[in-house]
């Protein structure tokens, strides 16, 4: 059997800012909130980041698994974006 390697960190930290107003409701300003301190916190236990929303708000269809079908009636009552293709970079001064 494979040994699996629990990701551990005591001392991990995550901060993010957000317009109070995004956070007022289900939609894609909440979505790209949630992506910025989700990845934050990924980064802390050593992934690069969260897969499955980027930090334009767009949920990853591909990343979801068997929970996609929950996920989507989500996204599609909150009007939020998804997509299979990771959308464009910003540029490097936003």
């Amino acid at each position: 059997m494979d040994a699996v390697k629990i990701l551990e960190a005591h001392n991990a930290y995550a901060e993010s800012t957000a317009i109070l107003e995004d956070l007022a409701g289900d939609g894609r300003p909440l979505t790209a909130a949630v992506a910025e301190l989700t990845s934050a916190l990924f980064q802390n236990f050593g992934a690069a980041e969260a897969l499955q929303i980027w930090p334009d708000g767009t949920v990853n269809a591909t990343t979801w698994g068997s929970s996609w079908d929950t996920a989507l009636r989500w996204v599609q009552e909150s009007n939020i974006p998804y997509s299979e293709q990771r959308p464009a970079a910003a540029p490097a001064d936003e």
